[in-house]
């Protein structure tokens, strides 16, 4: 997971978005996104709906982190 969460705040600070916007185009809460980032809450299945909707060209790191659980 830690490749595909440094790619999401990767796309977040190349468009200056704030980590609520980011949230928000997740599809998740700014807490969720916050603990994400912090390493104090692992990645459930709205990030990964959000990650397939928003950024496409992630779903298949998405995908084989799931496969990896």
């Amino acid at each position: 997971m830690n490749g595909l969460l440094q790619r999401l705040q990767t796309i977040q600070q190349a468009h200056g978005w704030s980590s609520r916007q980011m949230a928000g185009r997740l599809g998740i809460t700014h807490s969720y996104w916050i603990m994400l980032c912090q390493g104090k809450r692992q990645p459930g299945r709205k990030l990964f709906v959000g990650v397939v909707k928003s950024f496409p060209e992630l779903a298949e790191p998405a995908i084989d982190y799931l496969r990896g659980l």
